[in-house]
């Protein structure tokens, strides 16, 4: 699913992310029996835009909840057939619908042999009575993939007694879902067994493949369920969250916090119970003083989320605080709340550190927009030890430099007054004469360019070996190259 990180994290940030409060408040409440650094650890994840599962509790804010049997994702049916000479068929569900509730998934099916023979075969979740063979005595087909469907039985509807809903495969299978409570006994095949677990256990019972069926859903999808069937929404998953540590200050890609989000939505758990009324009013109207005020108040000071909310939304924001934001996005690698913040904030010293990042592509856009700000006078990436750094990073195998070479080269090649005063220039490629090795700081430095005045290499030659270098070519018909590029260039000219 795209997360990597502490398990556990991921697991509830997945669950808050789908909306399915009852899940992640169960795993809320196993995780808050652990050590505070678990639980601060599992409630920093976050997903692709930085919202953490406290983030998305605000966000979801009267939104419904999705069918209780999108659960049953991920879920595992095992069931036997037939009564004489029964055999396994089992149905992995892979993917439900939220909307319609049809499912995507794979069936294998397994018939007794004669005698046991190698071969994998899947694991057993349940164990059958002696009347049938075990896993390892039968023969596995290979995972055929077929399409369902999910259906919840309402509870004035007609059906089963007892029935939650149905399962049905095609032309191959219509099951009734039913739920086994702790201690009660489930059929399976010609036999039975008692629910080990403490949560009920969902059941199933029908027809496939015009075979009497019956069988279970794998243990962790029946807890999954049973949690879902909780009443729960987000706000008791905000209140479980801020109770194992969340904290209502992690700012997102967007600008807000989770504190931020519930002044601009709802406030699901009270993480505004010590703003002043007054103030939350006047911050609301957009008024930049209030948000600077709050900023600064013993309360807000140091909290970034204070000047990246006003900032976002185009309101006035003091240049200290929109620089403290912006080492602030650096530091906790925010890079798309970072090139809004570049609007306002001279990013130059740093450059280097986003460029280091810039293998990722949001961070190579943070690079890009810092070269292209505008400054008085060179900007301080334009001298020799910058220059010379990025082509040793480029001869190391990091092209994204190049970035940093061409915006270099770019704004040489566009100076006025480049060969009267010419840039620092990297040790290893032109602050001596390659020729004669002369530093050429001591004359007027030259350079190969194109007719209209372009240079075309960073590369620079004395004037008295530029001269030499131009007569001995013209005398042997040979055309002009550089010495240290040693490319061929056509209708080329030595300028001063």
């Amino acid at each position: 699913c795209g997360f990597v990180g502490n398990p556990v994290g991921v697991e509830i940030l997945r669950a808050a992310g789908a909306r399915q409060w009852g899940i992640a408040a169960g795993i809320l409440s196993e995780l808050a029996r652990s050590i505070k650094e678990s639980r601060e650890a599992a409630l920093a994840e976050a997903e692709a835009t930085r919202r953490t599962t406290l983030r998305l509790c605000v966000d979801a804010q009267g939104l419904p909840r999705p069918p209780r049997m999108l659960a049953l994702e991920k879920g595992t049916v095992t069931a036997l057939l037939g009564t004489r000479r029964p055999y396994w068929w089992t149905l992995r569900i892979d993917a439900v619908c939220c909307r319609t509730l049809s499912f995507l998934g794979a069936i294998r099916i397994g018939v007794p042999r004669a005698r046991s023979v190698g071969g994998t075969v899947p694991g057993r979740p349940w164990t059958p009575s002696s009347a049938v063979p075990t896993w390892g005595e039968c023969r596995w087909s290979e995972p055929q993939a077929c399409k369902g469907q999910l259906e919840e039985v309402q509870a004035d509807a007609c059906g089963p007694a007892g029935a939650f809903g149905t399962l049905t495969v095609e032309d191959e299978a219509e099951l009734t879902l039913s739920f086994v409570q702790p201690g009660g006994t489930c059929h399976f095949g010609p036999g039975s067994f008692i629910n080990p677990l403490t949560v009920p256990l969902l059941a199933v019972s029908g027809q496939v493949a015009n075979t009497v069926a019956s069988g279970a859903f794998d243990p962790t999808a029946c807890a999954r369920l049973a949690a879902e069937r909780e009443p729960c929404g987000p706000r008791e998953v905000a209140e479980l969250a801020v109770a194992c540590g969340a904290d209502p200050r992690a700012l997102a890609d967007d600008g807000l916090s989770p504190y931020t989000a519930a002044l601009f939505g709802q406030d699901p758990c009270g993480l505004l119970r010590d703003l002043d009324g007054e103030l939350k009013a006047r911050m609301l109207r957009s008024d930049h003083l209030a948000w600077a005020e709050a900023g600064r108040s013993g309360g807000g000071a140091g909290r970034a989320d204070l000047v990246a909310a006003p900032l976002t939304r185009g309101l006035p924001v003091p240049n200290d605080m929109a620089e403290a934001l912006l080492e602030f996005c650096f530091r906790s690698n925010l890079p798309l709340l970072a090139l809004r913040v570049l609007g306002r904030v001279d990013g130059q010293k740093l450059l280097l550190v986003a460029m280091d990042r810039a293998s990722s592509p949001h961070w190579l856009h943070v690079a890009e927009k810092i070269l292209r700000q505008k400054t008085v006078g060179t900007p301080c990436w334009c001298d020799n030890e910058t220059i010379g750094y990025a082509i040793d990073q480029i001869q190391q195998g990091r092209r994204h430099f190049r970035l940093l070479l061409d915006f270099c080269l770019r704004r040489l090649r566009g100076a006025n007054n480049f060969f009267a005063h010419p840039a620092a220039l990297a040790p290893a490629t032109g602050a001596e004469c390659p020729i004669c090795f002369d530093p050429l700081h001591k004359g007027s430095p030259v350079a190969f360019v194109e007719d209209d005045g372009r240079t075309v290499c960073a590369h620079f030659l004395c004037q008295a070996c530029a001269r030499s270098h131009e007569a001995s070519a013209s005398a042997a018909g040979a055309p002009r190259r550089c010495p240290k590029q040693r490319s061929q260039r056509m209708n080329l000219a030595l300028g001063e």
